[in-house]
């Protein structure tokens, strides 16, 4: 350990060599990815590529947390489940995958829902959160926990053809609640290609690194919007609502 960062032994200058090079990374900042603890709530579309990339990236610690089995409506976009991992828990599943990728990182899996009565202790001593979620209740529940936590929180969401992406810092951008007015109500089975998700789920992994290391500019008090459909990108200005109940008293 120097200057409370944990050094990299020689294996691990080999294995990320090529994002070592990267014009203001350095071993600084792979020294603060070995040091982070990550939450990634939803192991699906989403999770698969954000958790595989923050793995491969060499983030030292990440809790994977999902209530669900993996079914096979899941296998056109959620590449951590293979066909003969039907009917078991996703996070187990996921979590076979990656300590055969990276096993500098460890991989801790919660079998759960995440709700307001438990999410202090499955989230407990995260730096980050990535909101991988599918259904905008719990996405809310988990965006007042980082609020009230003061914890950076990357938002992801994607349906069809189209996703959106942001990331809140409590204080510092608009947080969840500002952006709608109520939550969504929930519907039937959620179009989605997997390619986009793909792409959803590998720019969150990327703001997650963004924000613990200090590389580049994370999308804050911004969202990106993407329609592969159409191929159109924008990227727009977001602002806090004056009056928001969830992060509306946060200076």
């Amino acid at each position: 350990m120097v200057d409370g960062l944990p050094v990299l032994d020689e294996g691990e200058r080999i294995r990320y060599s090529r994002q070592l090079i990267i014009d203001g990374f350095g071993e600084g900042a792979q020294q603060r990815l070995k040091r982070a603890k990550v939450a990634v709530v939803g192991v699906g579309g989403l999770g698969s590529p954000a958790i595989t990339y923050l793995t491969l990236a060499g983030v030292g610690q990440i809790t994977i947390i999902d209530p669900d089995p993996v079914d096979f409506t899941n296998l056109n976009r959620q590449w951590l489940h293979w066909e003969k991992d039907e009917s078991h828990p996703k996070v187990c599943s996921a979590r076979e995958k990656l300590k055969q990728m990276n096993g500098h990182v460890k991989i801790e899996v919660q079998q759960e829902s995440l709700d307001h009565k438990n999410a202090d202790w499955l989230l407990k001593g995260a730096e980050v959160v990535l909101d991988c979620l599918d259904n905008w209740q719990a996405r809310m529940e988990l965006n007042d926990h980082c609020v009230r936590t003061r914890t950076p929180l990357v938002h992801g969401a994607v349906e069809g053809m189209r996703g959106q992406l942001t990331t809140v810092v409590p204080g510092r951008t608009p947080c969840l609640r500002c952006l709608l007015e109520r939550v969504p109500e929930k519907r039937g089975a959620m179009p989605i290609l997997g390619a986009v998700a793909g792409m959803g789920g590998s720019i969150q992994a990327s703001e997650a690194i963004k924000v613990l290391t200090g590389l580049g500019d994370p999308l804050l008090g911004r969202m990106f919007l993407f329609d592969l459909g159409a191929m159109e990108f924008e990227l727009i200005e977001l602002e806090r609502k004056r009056g928001c109940p969830s992060c509306g008293d946060i200076q």
